[in-house]
């Protein structure tokens, strides 16, 4: 006997039309063609005398011409099948549910498909995401930069330059899933700390550094990295990591957090969320923290939004509309003169001997600007509009007036004193600083100090300390000043003194990670960023 006694429709009217016994299976559905003549139905009774049967579903699809569908439009809907091979397997690029794989393209029916990334033709799909076939994309509305300068942490000149990752990295370099040797690597192709050692990490969280600098500073959207090797072992599961920070061009670190390194996703793209309660920083570098020294880095990239403005640059931070006030700048080394002290109030600025001004915004530095560096013009305004330099020799016919005239000019050649003649002699190598002298040694030469200390390779900063001060005595609240370099004065004498010059350890950039680097401890660097503050620490010193 049929299992269904009856299956019975009943119209909107409410009248019954019967279709009779029908046989049911369990594995296929029971599907039964209507032909109703446009009455509507509004249920379905299903009618049998087996107390066992389970009923899951019934459904009811309208014909063509369905008052219910009149409110369709001519759209073309998605369905659930990506692709159809006509085949239940996975790997083969569709997948037994009828869904592109990962790393497939798939086109026709039966769909045929084919691994697209590699292959050397840059289709629409993959222009965003395939560097190999489409090269370096950058987004409409967005600039990328490439890294201008790098330093690490551990680096060697000739096997593993930490300049290896400056500028656009080579498109057929891929990027390996074993650890890199350094037989494998050319001078300037990628960079990974090849001159440490595999087997300790002194017992540090992040003993590996690189940190990258870019040319123009903006307000980061998102950070690039490409891996030559994610430092992976053959059937090692674990997956290093890395943390990534965004130093302002204050030197205030941002974290981005850690994230997993693997050449299933390379490049590493880390996207930037700003607080818009606060005002955006400006990204001048990028560092980035390894814990294992078998990743290695073929380039690193900083994406800028077009649409960040300067006036974005305040984001949406409530302030005050209020005109705010000047007070007389804080110059070192100098002697600043104010009229006034509201709006458009004017301060010039005069060098104590042996230190120069340095100009930013665009001010154009003069011609010779030499003799005033040896504080041989004495100007009313520093090097800015308006101001009259006065050259003073010992032969008052050769004293001259310079004047900055309206158009950024200057009125006259800056010249020196024709009697003026001399030179220094060879800066004395103290204090472990050692001074690099490749323009001469006369009057108004400059030399360079390096420092030649080598412990444990860390680097060191030449700073000017008080006299009776030594590296051993510096107190941790006194702030040197770091040399750029010395000049030969027109009393034959190098400024500053290099009795007074001297080394101290350099910063390491972890400032404003949350932790309290010992080294960075100081006022020199900030107290870290302000990790060594008391407020900061657990200890409360």
């Amino acid at each position: 006997n049929p299992a269904l006694a009856n299956i019975e429709l009943i119209t909107e009217e409410e009248k019954s039309i019967s279709l009779g016994p029908q046989h049911v299976f369990c594995d296929m559905p029971l599907t039964i063609h209507l032909d109703t003549h446009k009455v509507a139905i509004a249920a379905v009774k299903l009618c049998t005398f087996d107390e066992k049967m389970e009923i899951d579903a019934a459904m009811l699809s309208s014909g063509p011409g369905s008052s219910f569908c009149f409110g369709c439009q001519p759209l073309l809907y998605r369905g659930m099948e990506e692709c159809d091979d006509g085949n239940l397997l996975d790997g083969d690029g569709c997948s037994k549910k009828c869904l592109k794989e990962k790393g497939f393209n798939c086109n026709g029916e039966p769909s045929q498909c084919y691994v697209y990334d590699g292959d050397g033709v840059c289709e629409e799909f993959e222009r965003d995401s395939s560097v190999q076939d489409c090269g370096y994309f950058t987004p409409l509305g967005y600039t990328d930069q490439w890294a201008s300068t790098a330093t690490a942490s551990h680096q060697d000149p000739k096997r593993c330059p930490a300049n290896g990752v400056t500028g656009e990295p080579l498109l057929p370099k891929l990027c390996s899933f074993q650890h890199l040797e350094v037989s494998e690597l050319l001078p300037t192709d990628a960079w990974f700390p090849c001159t440490a050692q595999s087997d300790t990490n002194n017992g540090l969280e992040h003993s590996y550094w690189l940190k990258v600098r870019f040319v123009h500073p903006g307000v980061a959207a998102s950070v690039m990295v490409y891996l030559a090797s994610d430092g992976s072992w053959s059937g090692e599961q674990y997956r290093r990591k890395t943390t990534i920070l965004l130093s302002d061009a204050n030197g205030k670190n941002h974290s981005l957090g850690t994230h997993d390194l693997s050449c299933h996703r390379n490049p590493l793209v880390v996207n930037v969320t700003h607080d818009l309660s606060q005002p955006f920083f400006l990204t001048s570098s990028v560092i980035l923290l390894f814990s294992s020294p078998f990743v290695a880095v073929r380039g690193v990239a900083l994406r800028t939004s077009c649409h960040f403005s300067t006036f974005a640059l305040t984001g949406c931070l409530r302030q005050p509309c209020q005109m705010d006030s000047c007070s007389p700048p804080q110059v070192t080394h100098a002697s600043v003169r104010c009229t006034g002290g509201g709006e458009a109030s004017r301060c010039s600025v005069q060098c104590h001997r042996g230190f120069t001004i340095t100009l930013l915004n665009g001010r154009a530095i003069p011609p010779n600007q030499r003799a005033i560096e040896l504080g041989l013009y004495s100007c009313t305004n520093g090097l800015h509009y308006d101001t009259c330099c006065t050259l003073q020799c010992p032969d008052a016919s050769e004293n001259i007036e310079i004047c900055c005239a309206k158009d950024g000019k200057w009125t006259a050649e800056f010249t020196m004193c024709s009697t003026l003649r001399g030179s220094c002699s060879p800066p004395p190598d103290l204090n472990s600083v050692e001074y690099s002298c490749d323009q001469g040694m006369e009057i108004g030469d400059v030399c360079y100090p390096t420092c030649a200390v080598v412990v444990n390779m860390d680097l060191h900063d030449p700073v000017v300390l008080p006299s009776g001060v030594t590296v051993d005595t510096l107190k941790h609240w006194m702030l040197p000043t770091t040399v750029q370099s010395i000049v030969c004065t027109g009393m034959m004498k190098w400024y500053p003194d290099p009795q007074n010059i001297h080394c101290i350890q350099s910063c390491e950039p972890f400032g404003g990670d949350g932790w309290c680097d010992t080294i960075n401890n100081r006022a020199y660097c900030q107290y870290d960023g302000g990790d060594c503050c008391p407020s900061t620490l657990s200890t409360r010193k």
